[in-house]
């Protein structure tokens, strides 16, 4: 009988121990925090990558009818009509995300369009640019 109860209180005491020294790295682990792979969410990723898949999907929706009603001569009604339809997402991408702490510059880059429309003077069929 003496055996039995030493052996139950070794037990004891070694489970003791256990978890003593289990318990800071428990604390350490609740004071860490578990936190998810942000990386694999979408609202996550790298905020110009973010704008630009936006972008991407926005343009040709708001530049949809432009050939079709547009010739060459009324490029500048074009060019409104589209800004006027992508204000709503561009305002979205600016100011989306302050509360998150990120603002978002977005403009046109008149530079590149400029030079664009200096390549393709006096064009009379529709303001389509090509791919």
């Amino acid at each position: 009988m003496v055996r039995v109860r030493q052996r139950g209180q070794l037990v004891l005491v070694a489970a003791i121990l256990v978890a003593v020294a289990v318990a800071p790295l428990v604390l350490a682990a609740l004071q860490l925090g578990y936190h998810e792979d942000v990386r694999a969410t979408a609202d996550h990723d790298e905020p110009t990558a973010a704008t630009l898949r936006v972008l991407d999907r926005a343009v040709p929706v708001a530049s949809a009818n432009v050939p079709g009603e547009y010739g060459w001569a009324r490029r500048r009604g074009a060019v409104s009509a589209v800004r006027g339809d992508l204000a709503p997402t561009l305002d979205r991408l600016r100011t989306g995300r302050v509360r998150d702490g990120t603002v978002r510059n977005v403009s046109y880059n008149t530079t590149a369009a400029a030079a664009w429309q200096r390549a393709l003077p006096g064009r009379s069929e529709p303001c389509v640019r090509p791919l």
